[in-house]
C-alpha cells in the first residue's frame, strides 16, 4: 500500500503504526511518500500514483468531494483541542510591527496552498477582523515558512503543529490568532483512499482502518511516547516533541456527519473555493491611428475547477480577454476579478501558458520548472519535490536535464504547463497552446491537458479556433462574436467525463459541432463583410 503523508503532527498515527509495526500485524506492507500539500495528495490518488493518504486536509477533501473527484475518507483525522499552544496559528516575526490581525492589511502572508486548510483560516481570521481580501498571498510548503519569516520574504504565516512549536521553541515568531481562539472542534484532515484502491482492495483497507485505529488509541494513552515517534519520523529534536500539541483521536465517528459539519463551517463563514474568475461590461481600445475596438460589453463568469473555451473567429478579441484577466492588458472600461478581488496587474495565483513555449533556452526542463519556486525563496530540497511531482504528472521522467532545443514541441509544451502548474496558481490561462503542433501531438497534448486538469483541479481558461478542440476538452464553451468581442452564445457540454476520443463519433458530439459551426460561420461571414468594406 503506497501511503502519502504530510510533515505535520496529524501524520503521528501513521509513523505509530510503522513503529508499532501495527500495518505488519494486520498483514499490509506499506510504502511510505513525503508530500507538501493536501491538494498534492488528493491529486496524487486521483492519479494512481499513491493508494491513499494520510493528513489530507478537510477543506481539499470537502471541495474533492464537491467536484466528485474519486477519493473516500475511512478514518478519523483528528480534533483539535484546547491546550497551552495551538494547533494552527498565524505567526509573525518576534519582534516585527505586526502584532494582531488587523495589522496585516497589504502585508504578504504565506499559505500552504490555496484552499488548504491555512488559506481557509486566514480567510476566517480576514472575516472577523473585516480585512476583506487586503492581505497578500504566499504559497509555500509548511516546512519553508520560518526559513521565509527569517529572510523577510514574508511577513507573516499559517503554520500548523509541529512548525508552531519550532517557532515558540527558537523564539522566533510571535502568535497573533490560534486556532482554537476561532474554531473550536475543529477536524483539520482525514486519511483517504482513491475510490480505484477502496473497491478493489477492500480487504487492505479495512486493515489499514484497524492499524490506523489501534495506532489513535496508542497515542491517547501514551501521549509522551508518540511525540517521540513523532520526532523520530520527522527529525524533531526530542526536547521540542516534548511542548508538541497532539490532537483528539476517535475510533468510532460517523464520518458522513464529520463532513456535513465542516461543510456548514465553511458556509457560516461564506468560504467558497478559491478560483472563481469574474469579467463585467469589459470593453479594450486600442489607440492609434485607427482606434481598434477589440472587445465591447463583453461579461462572463467562470466557476473554481470549471474548464472554459472561448472559441471564436481569428480577430475577434479572444486573446484580448485573457490578456486582460492576466493583468497584461488594461480595460478601457469595465472590471476583471478574481475570486471578488479585482485584478489590474499579473499575479502568482494567474499562471499563463503561451501560444508557443515560454521556456529559457540556456536552462534544463528541471531548472525552467522550478525558476518560480527559486524565486519564491523554497529551499533545494522541496524544489525537487515539487518538481519531480509535475515532471511525472506531464510525463518529462528521464528528461530533467535536457535543454528545451533538444526536445520536440510538444515536449516543451509539457514543460511550459509543468513550470505554470509548480507556481500553484489558482488559475490556468491558455492561449491557443496547441496551435502549432501537428495533428497527432495536438490530441495527445489535448488527453494530457485533461488528465492533467482533472488530477489537480484548477480553472482553466482556454482560447481556440478550433471546435473540435473546444467541445473535447471543455465544460462550457463561450462563442464570441467577430470584433468587437461579445459572447454570442454560451454552449454547456455535457459528454461524459472522464473524455476519450472516442466521444468524437457519439450523436451529442457531432450535434454541439454542427452548432458551433454555424455560430462561427455566421461571425466570420460578417468579418469578411466588414473587411470587404474597409
Amino acid at each position: 500500500m503506497n501511503l502519502g503523508y504530510l510533515k505535520v503532527v496529524d501524520s503521528t498515527p501513521l509513523f505509530v503504526a510503522v513503529d508499532k509495526s501495527y500495518f505488519g500485524d494486520a498483514g499490509l506492507h506499506v510504502d511510505l511518500k513525503e508530500f507538501t500539500t493536501g491538494n498534492a495528495l488528493i491529486s496524487a490518488m486521483v492519479n494512481g500514483t499513491i493508494s491513499g493518504a494520510t493528513s489530507v486536509g478537510m477543506p481539499p477533501i470537502l471541495f474533492a468531494l464537491e467536484k466528485k473527484q474519486p477519493i473516500k475518507v475511512i478514518a478519523d483525522g483528528g480534533e483539535v483541542v484546547a491546550s497551552s499552544r495551538p494547533y494552527l496559528a498565524i505567526v509573525a516575526k518576534r519582534g516585527s510591527r505586526i502584532r494582531e490581525a488587523k495589522d496585516l492589511v497589504g502585508k504578504k502572508v504565506a499559505i500552504n496552498g490555496y484552499n488548504t486548510i491555512s488559506d481557509i483560516f486566514l480567510q476566517v481570521v480576514c472575516s472577523n477582523a473585516k480585512l476583506g481580501n487586503m492581505v497578500q498571498l504566499v504559497t509555500l510548503p509548511f516546512p519553508q515558512m520560518l526559513n521565509a519569516l527569517r529572510g523577510k520574504l514574508i511577513d507573516a504565516a499559517v503554520v500548523i503543529e509541529p512548525y508552531v512549536t519550532i517557532g515558540l521553541k527558537n523564539e522566533e515568531v510571535d502568535i497573533l490568532v490560534g486556532s482554537e481562539q476561532l474554531v473550536p472542534s475543529l477536524r483539520t484532515s482525514m486519511p483517504c483512499v482513491s475510490e480505484r484502491y477502496h473497491s478493489q482492495e477492500q480487504d487492505s483497507v479495512e486493515n489499514f482502518r484497524q492499524a490506523y485505529n489501534r495506532a489513535t488509541e496508542f497515542i491517547m494513552s501514551f501521549p509522551q511516547e508518540a511525540r517521540q515517534i513523532f520526532a523520530k519520523h520527522t527529525g524533531l529534536s526530542s526536547e521540542a516533541a516534548k511542548e508538541l500539541s497532539l490532537l483528539n483521536w476517535e475510533t468510532n465517528i460517523d464520518i458522513e456527519s464529520v463532513l456535513a459539519k465542516h461543510k456548514e463551517l465553511l458556509a457560516t463563514y461564506n468560504i467558497k473555493e478559491r478560483g472563481r474568475v469574474s469579467v463585467e461590461n469589459l470593453s479594450v481600445i486600442f489607440d492609434g491611428n485607427n482606434n481598434v475596438v477589440a472587445v465591447k460589453d463583453l461579461s462572463l463568469n467562470v466557476r473554481a475547477g470549471e474548464f472554459v473555451c472561448l472559441l471564436g473567429t481569428t480577430g475577434c478579441g479572444k486573446s484580448t480577454v485573457l490578456n486582460t484577466i492576466a493583468g497584461f492588458v488594461q480595460p478601457t472600461t469595465g472590471s476583471v476579478s478574481l475570486d471578488d478581488r479585482p485584478t489590474t496587474l499579473p499575479g502568482l495565483e494567474r499562471g499563463l501558458v503561451f501560444q508557443r513555449p515560454a521556456l529559457f533556452p540556456w536552462k534544463t526542463v528541471k531548472q525552467n520548472i522550478e525558476f518560480g519556486l527559486k524565486m519564491k525563496g523554497i529551499s533545494k530540497k522541496h524544489r525537487s519535490k515539487i518538481v519531480e511531482t509535475f515532471v511525472q504528472s506531464v510525463g518529462l521522467r528521464g528528461f530533467e536535464f535536457n535543454y528545451p532545443a533538444e526536445l520536440s514541441g510538444g515536449m516543451q509544451q509539457r514543460v511550459d504547463i509543468a513550470r505554470v502548474l509548480a507556481n500553484d496558481p489558482l488559475v490556468i490561462l491558455m492561449d491557443e497552446p496547441f496551435g502549432s503542433l501537428d495533428a497527432q501531438t495536438r490530441v495527445m497534448m489535448q488527453e494530457l491537458l485533461l488528465r492533467i486538469w482533472e488530477e489537480f483541479g484548477k480553472t482553466i481558461i482556454f482560447v481556440t479556433h478550433d471546435v473540435d478542440e473546444a467541445i473535447f476538452l471543455a465544460d462550457r464553451i463561450l462563442v464570441l462574436t467577430a470584433r468587437p468581442g461579445r459572447v454570442k452564445e454560451e454552449i454547456p457540454v455535457r459528454l461524459h467525463r472522464p473524455r476519450s476520443y472516442d466521444v468524437v463519433t457519439s450523436q451529442e458530439y457531432v450535434h454541439l459541432k454542427k452548432k458551433l459551426l454555424g455560430l462561427i460561420r455566421e461571425e466570420t461571414v460578417k468579418a469578411m463583410k466588414v473587411q470587404n468594406e474597409v
